[in-house]
C-alpha cells in the first residue's frame, strides 16, 4: 500500500496518495517512518497526514490542547500495533475510553492524566505495551528510601537507606493502613503484564512511588509512607521520600535507585516468587 501512495507522490496526486497512505496506516503499517518519505512532501501541512507521521508543531498548544493530542497520539499507536489483535478490550471499548479522558482532561491534574493514559494501556492486556517515565519527572522521582520484594511469606525489606538500616529483614504490615496485599490490588489497574509472577515483580518498584499511589487512593500522602512491621517492630515508621535518580529496566517499567549509602541483604533464597 505504501509503493501505491509513493508513486502517486511521485507524480503529484495528493488526494490518492493520502488516500493509500490512510490506508497502510489504518491497516496496521509496522513503522510510522515510512509515511515521512520526501515524495510525499507536497502533504507536510496536511492535518490528516500531520496526525499519521505525528509531525505536528505542539509547540504553540496549551496544556489542555497538549494532552488531547498526546492521548490521540495514544490512541492511534494503540490501533496500528494492535492491528486486528482478538482482545476483549474491543475498538468500541478504545474508543469510549478515549473519549472519557479527552473530556476529563480539563478537570484533571498531570499526575492524573498520566495514570489515566497508563490506565488505558493496561486495558490492552499486553505486558509490553506500558509507558516509561522520563528521568527528569519530578513528581515520580519521589521515593521511599527503601525497597521491597515478595517472598511466600509476604512482602519485605531488602535494601534500605543507612538511616533505616534497622529495617533490614522486615515483614511489612501495613502501608499506609493496607495491607500490602491490597496494595498490590489496588496497583492492577497501573501494571501491564501477561501473567501474575509480572505483576508482583514489578509492584516492588511502584509500591515506592508514593506521588503515584496518592493519585489513585492508595496512600495517604504524595511526600510520605507510613509502614508498621511485623514482630518487634511493630511501630510505625514514617519515611519521607527523597529525589531518586530513575532508571529503566527494558520491559520491566521504571525503577528508581536509593541514593547514597544502602544496606542490602547479602542473600535473597528466592530470586523470583
Amino acid at each position: 500500500m505504501m509503493n501505491i501512495a509513493k508513486v502517486y507522490g511521485k507524480i503529484g496526486d495528493n488526494i490518492n496518495a493520502l488516500l493509500w497512505i490512510r490506508k497502510a496506516f489504518d491497516g496496521g503499517i509496522p513503522n510510522r517512518s515510512e509515511i515521512k518519505s520526501a515524495v510525499f512532501e507536497r502533504l507536510k501541512d496536511n492535518p490528516e497526514y500531520q496526525r499519521m507521521t505525528a509531525t505536528k508543531d505542539v509547540s504553540r498548544l496549551n496544556r489542555i490542547e497538549g494532552w488531547r493530542y498526546d492521548l490521540q497520539f495514544l490512541r492511534d499507536e494503540i490501533t496500528r500495533k494492535a492491528f486486528s489483535v482478538v482482545r476483549e478490550f474491543t475498538k468500541e471499548d478504545l474508543d469510549k475510553e478515549v473519549k472519557r479522558i479527552y473530556n476529563a482532561i480539563p478537570t484533571l491534574t498531570d499526575m492524573q492524566i498520566t495514570v489515566e493514559f497508563v490506565k488505558l494501556l493496561v486495558k490492552v492486556d499486553d505486558g509490553h505495551s506500558m509507558m516509561y517515565v522520563k528521568s527528569d519527572n519530578a513528581e515520580l522521582k519521589k521515593n521511599i528510601p527503601v525497597e521491597f520484594y515478595w517472598f511466600k511469606e509476604g512482602l519485605y525489606i531488602v535494601q534500605a537507606d543507612k538511616r533505616f538500616e534497622n529495617l533490614l529483614g522486615a515483614k511489612v504490615i501495613t502501608m499506609d493502613d493496607k495491607t500490602p496485599n491490597e496494595i498490590l490490588t489496588g496497583l492492577r489497574q497501573l501494571l501491564s503484564r501477561d501473567n501474575e509472577q509480572t505483576l508482583k515483580m514489578i509492584s516492588v518498584n511502584k509500591m515506592r512511588q508514593t506521588a503515584l499511589l496518592y493519585t489513585i487512593g492508595l496512600y495517604k500522602s504524595p511526600d510520605q509512607l507510613t509502614l508498621k512491621m511485623a514482630g518487634k517492630m511493630a511501630t510505625r515508621y514514617p519515611l519521607l521520600c527523597k529525589q531518586t535518580a530513575i532508571y529503566q529496566v527494558a520491559g520491566f517499567g521504571t525503577g528508581c535507585h536509593l541514593p547514597g549509602k544502602v544496606w542490602k541483604i547479602p542473600f535473597l533464597k528466592n530470586q523470583f516468587i
